[in-house]
């Protein structure tokens, strides 16, 4: 039967290997371990292995750092240029066998020599053998009291909506870190990893959800003068609007145009990719204020997946996605050669492609005229003859190529006034199925029609006011 007293002590005792296995993790950080006099060296635990209490135990009692548990597979310790201590107790450090343990101590105003210094703990009780295999390796670090050397380097990456800064710390003592961000400390996300135990080398990494810019700066110091710090001024860039497309009449390219951000903040530019008929690509487009650009090598009748992201010298932008399908069929240009005083010229192509047959089909949009047709006609130019003037025409040229055949979209023209004749012309490039260039002609021609109305009615005007004169003459 166990007595109170033991089972106090058990407990006791199970408090302090959960202390010890939550306290020293595989990487860890000790404060200096409080000698008799530390003038010449101070000591702290560098790392452990990963299964924590199991076959290792540390100390802080003086000049105790580390050793085995299990007694029967004691390790060797070694000093930094990888030769054994050994168990003299002549020298300034050396390793002595404590009951199942193996510890490395020193004796005080000892001038030993600094650095990493290594346990291998074997898998069997063979000791100073050269083809042990190592279980476990413990190291701990010894330094001047006056603070070691170090070095600090590192980057910023981002990855899936996720900012990941990177600071990493070579030296000793062993070292803290501090993370701010726009000189507010930062401590959720932060963790630091043994990376070489034998340089003492860290590397301390701060996550961050989100596009979260700003000047963010890594503080090591080891609690003595040596405090070094680097800073990583962190852009994010902001996103374009208004994103739109227009198929050029190539049937091959697509003009996007977007409104840039306002303000452009720490936008230099912007990434295009593109996904469809098969491929895939990307494109950079330098300039923050940059508002247009032209993809160029699609494939007719393809959809295509488009998106945009800002760019900046570190994080992109969320992107804007928009779909375009380029329409499958012959891209007409229609050009209007002449417009007579009863007649209209007209001639059209097709890009990449051979005309087999046409049609042109016009009617009347004011004044006197019914729907008309050029019937089947293998060129590819043909003039309306004997149309009723001052009259305004829609046109529809239609075509058969090689490959495929569609109508186009409505060309606007009109005849000119009977008081004289003039010449014109103007062209269209408009996709078979339609497209946002008929529109534009469209628009421009029926600016020109309403200067004619306007002469229309001035005529009309001056023909009624001759009307007028001449029956007060007759009076």
């Amino acid at each position: 039967m166990y007595s109170c007293f033991h089972l106090v002590m058990l407990s006791l005792l199970w408090s302090l290997v959960e202390v010890h296995s939550q306290t020293f993790p595989y990487v860890s950080f000790m404060s200096q371990i409080s000698l008799a006099n530390n003038s010449y060296v101070d000591i702290s635990l560098v790392g452990r292995p990963e299964d924590g209490g199991d076959s290792v135990q540390c100390h802080t009692d003086l000049g105790t750092c580390c050793g085995p548990v299990d007694g029967s597979h004691r390790g060797d310790w070694y000093f930094p240029d990888g030769t054994i201590l050994g168990f003299s107790g002549n020298g300034d450090i050396y390793e002595q066998r404590v009951s199942q343990r193996v510890d490395l101590r020193r004796r005080n105003n000892a001038n030993s020599p600094t650095g990493i210094y290594r346990c291998d703990i074997p898998t069997n009780a063979v000791h100073h053998a050269t083809d042990i295999s190592v279980r476990d390796t413990v190291y701990v670090g010894l330094y001047p009291a006056s603070g070691g050397t170090v070095s600090i380097s590192g980057g910023v990456t981002f990855d899936s909506d996720q900012l990941t800064l990177t600071c990493i710390s070579t030296g000793g003592p062993a070292t803290t870190v501090t993370w701010t961000r726009d000189s507010t400390t930062v401590t959720q996300g932060t963790q630091t990893v043994l990376n070489d135990p034998v340089t003492a080398q860290y590397t301390h990494t701060l996550t961050v959800a989100g596009r979260l810019g700003g000047l963010y700066r890594c503080t090591v110091s080891n609690n003595k003068p040596s405090v070094v710090s680097k800073t990583f001024t962190v852009r994010v860039a902001s996103a374009p609007t208004n994103l739109v497309f227009e198929v050029q009449s190539d049937g091959t390219s697509v003009l996007l145009t977007w409104t840039p951000p306002d303000p452009l903040g720490d936008t230099t530019g912007y990434r295009i990719s593109f996904t469809g008929g098969g491929s895939s690509g990307s494109v950079d487009v330098s300039g923050g204020s940059t508002n247009s650009y032209t993809l160029t090598g699609l494939i007719r009748g393809e959809t295509y997946d488009i998106s945009i992201v800002g760019t900046s010298d570190h994080i992109s932008s969320e992107s804007v996605e928009l779909s375009v399908t380029l329409v499958h069929g012959p891209y007409l240009t229609v050009e209007v050669v002449m417009m007579g005083v009863s007649s209209i010229s007209l001639s059209w192509s097709v890009a990449g492609d051979t005309v087999v047959d046409s049609e042109v089909v016009w009617r009347a949009i004011s004044g006197p005229g019914d729907r008309d047709s050029s019937g089947s006609i293998t060129s590819t130019s043909y003039t309306i003859p004997d149309l009723q003037k001052l009259s305004v025409f829609s046109v529809t040229v239609t075509v058969r190529t090689s490959s495929s055949g569609d109508f186009s979209e409505s060309v606007i023209a009109f005849t000119v006034p009977a008081c004289g004749s003039s010449g014109s012309s103007s062209s269209v490039a408009v996709a078979a199925l339609g497209g946002v260039l008929g529109v534009v002609i469209v628009t421009a021609i029926a600016v020109q029609v309403m200067v004619i109305v306007f002469f229309m009615k001035k005529l009309q005007r001056a023909e009624e006011y001759t009307a007028t004169l001449a029956a007060r003459l007759k009076r």
